[in-house]
């Protein structure tokens, strides 16, 4: 699973699919830097999208609003 395809919900809200990458000390690193500035709730997806070679913004209905340019 990836992070980049998880879903972006606010501006500092994002739901991540469950890294499930390298632990070091008890910490999970990657789960630790894509938290950086940003409230993450990580759900395990392997079995619902991620073995059918997709992710969490894959399973998702969002409206997205394209119209807005953010940079």
């Amino acid at each position: 699973p990836g992070m980049v395809n998880g879903v972006v919900l606010t501006d500092s809200m994002v739901l991540a699919p469950d890294l499930w990458s390298l632990v070091v000390d008890g910490h999970d690193i990657f789960a630790t830097a894509a938290r950086a500035g940003f409230n993450v709730t990580f759900q395990d997806d392997y079995f619902s999208h991620h073995i059918g070679l997709g992710e969490i913004h894959c399973g998702s209905n969002i409206w997205r609003n394209a119209d807005v340019l953010s940079w």
